[in-house]
């Protein structure tokens, strides 16, 4: 079987392939949806009523012979989904619970918080069935597919490879698993006409069913689909996800990058850059932060469970220390730990400049979700921030008596220095003078 996957005539290939080239037009029919005309109720062999065909003027979808839409609805008795449930076993944690089996979980975090170094020793553990100390792996092995989109093969070289003294090649290169195959995307090859995200999703699809992929990999989620912060263009994009997951029975994860943010805040789902949509519909989320102790430590925070508890939470992340063992790039668990140990503490001055430059962005005309990107603050933070400092002019450099306004703050507030007249602006707390 080639690498490269090729379009060819259905007749030439297995049964599912052919299926899927057939119904590759649909697999994100929902985010160019057109008008359906419903027929009335049929009859089908059992006498039940049932709505089984649409008909379908836009193109793809799965047709049947008389050229109308099959319904996508499968309906039965919950009691018989329960049943049919009961068959198959317990999904099994691949990286304790923040990656359980046949679910679509996030990994996300800012540039150089190490992304895809974890997810290429994900690949590798699971690849080689390993469980590596800090983690708990009881799928055993699984076939692994990784989808890069994000390093070239020389870069993944470097990472995992030597660089002897006045060498020109790198040598002693780490033996990955052989269940774990690295993909390039070459987009190149879409056939003319074909949606860029159907011929995506379709090449997926085709690995999967030519070499038995029970895990993929996607590194990262802007390769599956573009404008990910608008939800029209994300739902649909989540929905195909969930259809490969669902359909070929895999786990899926994929990277995503968080925007600009604060490094004194704690890492929350809502800094997983793109639409709501993308943590709503996956089914699990966590994400790797970088320790503003010591630059080669990142920590790993789980963020939303489904199917398991939470249990790496805020007062319990995964501290890990970035490092190279001769030929091999990754983390190693060091033990867990607070969030809160690994936030930055602004000083007074730093406050003082966020200030300004909120005021500053505020007066030029941006939006609070724009200042919010631009300075990593939160939104609701900065809507506070432009609240008070909006009611005092900029002139106004010091405080009711003439001191330095930080000096004139309640104890309470002391780390949030802001303008004020003679009260906290931050709790209306009186000053007295003290200091």
């Amino acid at each position: 079987m080639p690498s490269s996957f090729e379009f060819r005539n259905p007749e030439d290939h297995d049964a599912e392939v052919s299926n899927l080239l057939k119904s590759s037009g649909a697999l994100l029919s929902l985010s160019r949806r057109k008008s359906r005309k419903y027929r009335q109720p049929e009859q089908n062999g059992n006498g039940l009523s049932q709505v089984s065909r649409l008909t379908h003027p836009g193109k793809g979808g799965t047709v049947g012979t008389d050229g109308t839409l099959v319904s996508g609805l499968t309906v039965k008795p919950m009691n018989k989904w329960l049943e049919e449930a009961a068959m198959s076993p317990i999904p099994k944690m691949l990286l304790s619970e923040l990656v359980v089996e046949n679910e679509v979980t996030i990994l996300f975090g800012e540039t150089a918080s190490n992304k895809t170094v974890l997810s290429v020793q994900i690949a590798e553990w699971a690849a080689g069935g390993r469980e590596i100390r800090g983690f708990v792996n009881d799928a055993g092995k699984e076939k692994v597919l990784f989808l890069d989109c994000e390093l070239s093969a020389k870069q993944q070289e470097k990472r995992y490879s030597e660089l002897l003294n006045g060498a020109d090649y790198f040598s002693n290169h780490y033996k990955f698993s052989d269940l774990f195959d690295r993909a390039e995307l070459s987009l190149d090859k879409c056939p003319k006409g074909m949606d860029l995200k159907d011929y995506v999703f379709l090449s997926i699809e085709m690995a999967i069913v030519d070499h038995g992929y029970n895990f993929l990999i996607v590194d990262n989620i802007s390769a599956l689909g573009s404008h990910t912060e608008q939800a029209k263009f994300a739902i649909p994009l989540m929905q195909a996800i969930n259809h490969v997951k669902r359909k070929h029975a895999v786990t899926v994860l994929t990277l995503a990058h968080t925007p600009k943010r604060d490094s004194s805040r704690p890492l929350l789902l809502n800094d997983l850059q793109g639409s709501a949509s993308l943590r709503n519909l996956c089914d699990a989320v966590f994400a790797i932060g970088k320790s503003q102790k010591d630059a080669e430590v990142r920590y790993i925070k789980q963020l939303k469970p489904r199917s398991v508890d939470m249990v790496y939470g805020e007062d319990n992340v995964i501290v890990c220390h970035l490092s190279k063992d001769a030929n091999f790039l990754g983390l190693e668990v060091q033990g867990y730990s607070a969030e809160s140990e690994h936030l930055s503490i602004r000083t007074d001055d730093e406050k003082q400049e966020l200030t300004a430059k909120v005021r500053r962005l505020h007066d030029s005309g941006k939006s609070l979700r724009e200042i919010a990107i631009e300075t990593g603050v939160a939104k609701s933070t900065v809507s506070r921030m432009v609240s008070r400092v909006s009611q005092y002019p900029e002139k106004e450099a010091v405080g009711q008596y003439g001191t330095p306004v930080s000096d004139e703050l309640c104890a309470e507030c002391k780390k949030h220095p802001a303008l004020n007249h003679g009260v906290c602006v931050f709790c209306a707390t009186p000053i007295n003078g003290d200091k």
